[in-house]
């Protein structure tokens, strides 16, 4: 049986009667409040209003927070922003459990923009130094985020993961971070534990790890992880990536870079992408440009555009060559200045990419295509003159209309484009 928030779950929705609210607490009062003011302000008639993203749904978001506001008008200033953190907390599980059970009611961007508006609320606690040591209502917090991230899946919307990283960077200090650290290892012990609970748990340890600057031991726990797990494993190491990156942390950049090369492959494209770009970055940073180019053929052939540029800035122009023979689909693809630029230094080199590329479009037996090849054999014929080798061109030529002289329409296109005369 996996992990479940006594005040967030499904099954204990009981409703609570909702007395005087205290800036104290308990979180059961916050929570039966919270359930009131979202039944009021998000259901109609028993059910859901309208998609989240419309401006009726940002209405009765500000609904709720308006009730969560007059409720605590006199409070002090610290109590109103743990309640407000609270009330974010309670809209996302709530939007989650609604998507869950009704298949994506809410959309991920009105969700984003709550959970945007958590963040703000994590910000202003912080910078105001509101984070007293043993005291309920803020140690619920973490309780619930942890519940809330270990039983939930991202597929309905919410990233608790990212906010739990959030609360834990910007609020809690390290004795809370220890303990918490703790009680992540005693649901990693259990063999009871579900394998994607325990997904969720060593990615949330990893973070204490991270955040100790143990990056060694974080790596440690990853791997770990399920096979299933680690399919997502790049997206789920950007934030720190990013951070990495920012704080111009090269080292500790460059090792987690290495440690996730093997993982490129069945990283998503806009994780694959960031890759790239923090790995670009640190071959001009750090002078690692050799293992780059290591690395982005071994990523071949998804690497190819960036591999191919890399080998144009080098020079390498007889590895470009072979690159777009062995891994390219479509002529088109390849920038014309680039082609100038090979021609340029080697025309031979780029004889065998034409030879590859047209004998492709006469493959797909059709008029555009046959009219695509006919513009591939003119560079070709180019190429074989400006290398004074007429000849050869001249034995290509029989031997291809030898070969499909009965394609009519290849043929005439042929003639069209005076590459034969009959």
């Amino acid at each position: 049986m996996g992990p479940s928030s006594p005040s967030l779950s499904a099954t204990s929705r009981a409703r609570r009667p909702v007395g005087r609210l205290k800036p104290t607490g308990p979180i059961e009062d916050w929570q039966a409040f919270f359930q009131q003011e979202f039944d009021r302000a998000f259901r109609r008639g028993g059910h859901h209003a309208l998609a989240f993203g419309s401006t009726e749904a940002w209405s009765r978001y500000d609904r709720f927070i308006e009730a969560v506001v007059a409720r605590s008008a006199h409070w002090p200033p610290a109590s109103v922003a743990w309640l407000r953190l609270h009330g974010h907390l309670y809209l996302l599980s709530r939007m989650e459990e609604s998507n869950r059970l009704e298949g994506r009611f809410y959309s991920t961007d009105f969700i984003q923009g709550i959970a945007e508006e958590l963040a703000a609320s994590l910000v202003e606690i912080g910078n105001k130094g509101w984070v007293a040591p043993d005291v309920p209502i803020i140690d619920a917090a973490a309780e619930t985020l942890r519940w809330q991230y270990l039983s939930s899946s991202s597929t309905w919307g919410v990233d608790w993961l990212y906010i739990f990283r959030l609360l834990w960077m910007r609020l809690f200090d390290t004795e809370r971070a220890e303990a918490e650290a703790e009680r992540l290892d005693v649901i990693l012990e259990k063999a009871s534990t579900p394998a994607a609970v325990r997904d969720r748990a060593i990615l949330a340890r990893a973070h204490f790890a991270i955040a100790a600057d143990d990056d060694e031991g974080a790596r440690m726990r990853l791997n770990r992880l399920s096979e299933k797990a680690r399919f997502t494993i790049v997206r789920d190491l950007r934030f720190y990536l990013e951070g990495l990156s920012r704080f111009r942390l090269w080292e500790r950049l460059i090792a987690w870079l290495r440690w996730l090369v093997p993982y490129a492959a069945t990283a998503d494209t806009a994780s694959y992408e960031s890759l790239c770009l923090y790995w670009n970055e640190v071959a001009h940073t750090c002078g690692v440009q050799e293992e780059f180019i290591e690395v982005l053929r071994r990523w071949l052939p998804r690497s190819r555009r960036l591999y191919s540029h890399y080998l144009v800035e080098r020079k390498l122009y007889r590895d470009w060559a072979q690159l777009w023979i062995q891994h390219g689909t479509d002529f088109h693809e390849i920038d014309g200045n680039v082609l100038r630029l090979v021609e340029a230094h080697d025309p031979a080199l780029l004889l065998p990419l034409y030879h590859q590329q047209a004998m492709r479009c006469i493959g797909r037996k059709n008029r555009v295509a046959y009219r695509e090849a006919v513009e591939l054999l003119k560079g070709l014929n180019r190429i074989y003159l400006r290398l004074s080798r007429g000849g050869e061109w001249e034995r290509f030529m029989a031997e291809l209309t030898g070969r499909f002289g009965r394609l009519r329409a290849l043929m005439e296109e042929l003639r069209k484009g005076t590459l034969i005369s009959r």
